[in-house]
């Protein structure tokens, strides 16, 4: 604790710190960068192996599921901010199990591994680009069954990109209205039934696809025999 300590002193200041809400940000941002230093020298030399992390993606996967089967528990008894929450921390759980798949493969970099298992927005980020991934590879598809050629222009500025990315980037500050009573209004944020059922139906669809790509993969002997 002494150390964490020594490493936080730098962004600590004696007067009024805790009142201000961007040093509390500033706070839990450097714990994270100390607990992600931490965790790459106790792995420095013995990373994990591919087949830790497909176990790890697989339970990923299975908790991305029992968030989503309760949110919809709590939908149907009209518990709708709870149920929304739920589904956000499923999209939240498939994306760390979505991570953890790609590292098994080998596609991702393992000295931000800790993040990517920690911060919700990191979790979320990885769903956004894996999503976008494929509405691009949709629009693109598209476009050639017509003869045309889409510009870097043209695909960043899809009116169906734009809205599948802001969607994606409002679901941490809705997971918070959801759950919370705001501090500075002093009030609850009513969440509507179409709000809930839109992000359950969607936590759905990706959970869906997200588990034929995993256990697909922990099928496969190859992926099992690593030790």
């Amino acid at each position: 604790m002494k150390t964490l300590q020594r490493y936080l002193d730098p962004i600590l200041t004696p007067e009024n710190w805790w009142s201000k809400k961007e040093n509390v940000e500033r706070y839990v941002e450097a714990l994270f960068d100390y607990q992600t230093r931490i965790f790459q020298r106790q792995h420095h030399g013995s990373p994990l192996s591919p087949h830790k992390l497909l176990v790890l993606s697989l339970l990923s996967l299975s908790n991305a599921i029992q968030f989503l089967t309760d949110a919809v528990v709590l939908f149907e008894r009209e518990s709708y901010a709870h149920s929304l929450a739920l589904a956000v921390f499923g999209l939240e759980e498939l994306g760390k199990s979505s991570y953890c798949y790609l590292a098994h493969k080998g596609w991702v970099n393992l000295e931000e591994f800790h993040q990517y298992m920690r911060k919700h927005d990191k979790k979320l980020e990885v769903m956004r680009s894996l999503d976008g991934i494929q509405v691009m590879r949709t629009i693109t598809e598209d476009a050639e069954k017509k003869g045309k050629f889409i510009t870097s222009h043209e695909m960043r500025s899809n009116p169906v990109l734009r809205r599948r990315e802001a969607w994606w980037r409002k679901l941490s500050k809705l997971r918070m209205k959801a759950l919370y009573v705001d501090y500075e209004s002093m009030k609850s944020s009513p969440i509507r039934r179409r709000e809930a059922l839109e992000i359950i139906a969607k936590s759905r669809m990706y959970v869906l696809g997200a588990a034929n790509t995993v256990l697909a993969a922990a099928q496969k002997p190859e992926e099992r025999t690593h030790s």
